[in-house]
Parts: structure tokens; C-alpha cells; sequence
């Protein structure tokens, strides 16, 4: 981004791909790391530093590093939620402090879903103008997984359509 007038568009894709490929390889760290309750601020630091490499590259306007960069942060996000769900419960909880735990987990995790379903949404909004690539219908997928209620609906028209014959 300091070149200045040498940049070219040559330059400026190849700049966004390698901040893509930088942003990949902090999601990588950040995945590495399992949560454990005296890491919690590693992971979270790593999380961080993932999300702002990422951002970097999207914000080159190039829609296919954009469309990338932006399922990655949905990726961690919905990783992070998920590592607060699978973390490592403390020893000797009754049954009623294992069930209150586990609903305080929930309640931590949940933002993270949401922050990871509104990401993904953020792809599929760029359909409407035009862009659609494997990260849009990667993007497709995981909001089935995530809302499926919202996005995991299957066409039932062609099963309905045999009964009638």
C-alpha cells in the first residue's frame, strides 16, 4: 500500500491475495490453539489478530479475496463459539453446577454464532450484485448448518409432484 504511483493492478491483486494468505495462516494459529480456561485470552488474542488480517485483505475491494477473507471470519467466529461449547468442564461440579456451567457456556458462545452468521449473511448479500463464487456457497452451507431453520430449507416441489402421479 506505500507504492504509491508504482502500484498497479497487478501489484494491488497480488498484495490482496498475500493478505489473504497471511489472514489463513493467523486463522491457522488460532485454530491450533485449544481452549482451555488459562489460555482463554490467547485464543481470544489470536482471534483478534486472525480477524484483522482478514479484514486487511477484504479490504482491497477485490470480490473474490473479499468473498475469502470474509467465510474465514465467519469461520472463526463460529469456532471460537464452538470452542467455548467443546472447552473442558471443572472437576467435581454437582449435576445442577455442570447444568448452570453449561448454560453459561451457551450464553458465551451464542454472540460468536451470531457473529459468524452475520458474516456469512455478508456474502450472500453480494449475490444481489452479481458475485457469486465457492466462498458465497461455502457461505450458503454454513448458514445451513448454523440457522437451518432460516437457510437449510430443501425444495420439496419434485417429491410432492411423484405423489400426485
Amino acid at each position: 500500500r506505500i507504492a504509491g504511483a508504482e502500484r498497479s493492478d497487478k501489484t494491488k491483486i497480488m498484495g490482496a491475495t498475500a493478505a489473504l494468505e497471511l489472514g489463513r495462516i493467523s486463522a491457522a494459529a488460532f485454530s491450533a490453539i485449544r481452549l482451555t480456561d488459562k489460555n482463554l485470552a490467547q485464543k481470544k488474542q489470536a482471534m483478534n489478530t486472525a480477524i484483522d488480517a482478514l479484514d486487511k485483505a477484504a479490504a482491497y475491494g477485490y470480490s473474490q479475496i473479499t468473498t475469502a477473507a470474509t467465510f474465514e471470519i465467519g469461520a472463526i467466529y463460529q469456532g471460537f463459539g464452538k470452542a467455548l461449547l467443546d472447552s473442558e468442564r471443572p472437576r467435581k461440579l454437582s449435576a445442577l453446577e455442570l447444568e448452570e456451567y453449561n448454560v453459561m457456556l451457551e450464553e458465551q458462545a451464542f454472540p460468536f454464532e451470531e457473529k459468524a452468521i452475520k458474516t456469512y449473511e455478508s456474502n450472500l448479500k453480494l449475490i444481489a450484485q452479481g458475485v457469486y463464487d465457492e466462498w458465497v456457497a461455502k457461505s450458503a452451507v454454513a448458514l445451513a448448518t448454523l440457522a437451518p431453520a432460516k437457510y437449510g430449507k430443501r425444495e420439496k416441489g419434485e417429491d410432492f409432484y411423484a405423489t400426485l402421479k
